[in-house]
């Protein structure tokens, strides 16, 4: 078996895709959280637009397909504000314009249809050294703009109508977060292909909503498999003679599908975000790692037990969260006896009874339910709470110990 980074083409593309992991989910993680993941469809197309452009113009293809992307997603924003309500129609008007121009610009193209296939599904040996430099130049514009923007990028992703009221210019930042999309696209367009970069940008942030707990874990995962889907897709065209895109996002697919089969616990940050928004609440950072921190946990927790938990938050504010989400019915409170505590536990659905150690407090959830519901007379019975009360194996051996 040779070498793989013998080649200066390998080299070249592995650079490059290390670039796009890293860029892709950046971008990704917000797109996806506002539900505009089409938006890579549509950039990719009209991304593949520019590109015929460029070839037909003599120009580096990567160049036009930057141009076009930022047209694309400018358009967007103009159709979105137009469209109101039914901004999803955007994103398919400028698709199909998208569409339409590559249709009429590569029928000018002599011989060009090599050129425009290795774009279509991405090629490794075809990336260039000015394309190495140029990714790299705009793989770096985006990580800096995403690391200075990133307070106001959470806050626009989860809540618009509360960051205009905190003073940040959401239409500023909504065009910068379309910019840095159409940049994504165009340099990803090369080593991915345009008709299946927006997978890059949905699967890594899909994959990584599976298993984070807040809005910095879920990038910082995206960028992990991200590098996983990108550098082993690599290896696996190469050694295999396959088609690079291809191959990379049929990886992410396959590994997406095994985690959501191995992953059954807790709630996404997407559920989350649903759940919040349906009893009137605001996506607040604090309110979803609470909400995340009460998924999680296997038995009811307290107040001291969520703020050891947390990140950013002082213990009164764990309490007037915990005790909102108990208000709009999001979450139950418990208590024990003996005790002057609260605990608080997540309501799924789920009919659940406890047995719990009157020494060190241990709640555990007991899988079967010992009591029918009772006929009673005269009164409808909804439902019923049972406590077991005792001691757990740790417990009763220090009261064997004292008792001896």
């Amino acid at each position: 078996m040779d070498n793989i980074f013998q080649y200066a083409f390998m080299q070249r593309a592995f650079v490059v895709a290390a670039i796009i992991a890293v860029i892709a989910p950046c971008i990704g993680v917000s797109i996806v959280l506002k539900r505009l993941s089409a938006i890579g469809d549509a950039t990719s197309h009209s991304a593949l637009a520019g590109i015929a452009f460029g070839l037909l113009l003599g120009i580096n293809p990567i160049l036009g397909a930057v141009m076009f992307s930022i047209f694309a997603v400018i358009g967007i924003e103009v159709f979105r504000k137009s469209f109101g309500k039914y901004s999803e129609i955007a994103t398919v008007v400028v698709m199909s314009a998208g569409i339409g121009l590559t249709a009429v610009l590569s029928g000018f193209i002599t011989n060009g249809s090599t050129n425009i296939n290795s774009f279509l599904f991405g090629s490794i040996v075809a990336i260039t050294d000015f394309e190495l430099y140029l990714t790299i130049g705009l793989g770096i514009a985006v990580i800096i703009t995403s690391i200075l923007l990133y307070k106001e990028l959470f806050f626009v992703t989860f809540d618009e109508e509360a960051a205009k009221l905190a003073g940040v210019p959401v239409g500023g930042i909504n065009l910068v977060l379309m910019l840095l999309t159409a940049v994504t696209v165009s340099v990803a367009s090369r080593i991915v292909g345009a008709l299946m970069i927006s997978s890059l940008l949905v699967i890594p942030v899909a994959a990584a909503m599976m298993i984070a707990k807040s809005y910095k874990q879920t990038i910082w995962w995206s960028i992990a498999f991200a590098e996983f889907f990108t550098v082993a897709g690599l290896f696996i065209s190469y050694y295999l003679d396959l088609r690079p895109g291809g191959t990379i996002v049929l990886l992410g697919v396959v590994f997406l599908i095994v985690i959501m089969a191995c992953t059954s616990k807790g709630e996404s940050m997407e559920d989350i975000n649903s759940i919040l928004s349906k009893v009137g609440l605001k996506c607040t950072k604090q309110r979803i790692s609470v909400m995340q921190v009460l998924s999680d946990a296997d038995a009811p927790l307290t107040v001291e037990n969520i703020y050891d938990k947390v990140d950013g938050m002082s213990l009164s504010t764990v309490y007037r969260i915990a005790e909102k989400l108990c208000e709009k019915g999001i979450v139950s409170k418990h208590t024990i006896q003996d005790s002057d505590k609260f605990y608080y536990e997540l309501i799924n659905g789920e009919h659940r009874h406890y047995a719990i150690c009157l020494g060190c407090k241990e709640m555990r959830y007991v899988d079967i339910c010992p009591v029918h519901s009772p006929h009673i007379d005269n009164f409808t019975v909804t439902g019923h709470k049972l406590e077991i009360y005792g001691y757990c194996d740790k417990c009763q051996k220090k009261l064997n110990t004292k008792g001896r």
